[in-house]
């Protein structure tokens, strides 16, 4: 769940797989295009 603006919205995965990276921290401001999780087979 990604909050903005006090709103919370989903981010459906794009493929089945499992999460190999986190390219965030909890509370960090992320920016438009911004790879936040990579998801491997």
């Amino acid at each position: 769940v990604l909050e903005a603006m006090k709103m919370q919205n989903s981010l459906p995965a794009p493929a089945t797989g499992t999460v190999t990276a986190i390219n965030f921290e909890p509370g960090a401001s992320v920016a438009k295009d911004q790879v936040i999780l990579v998801i491997s087979k």
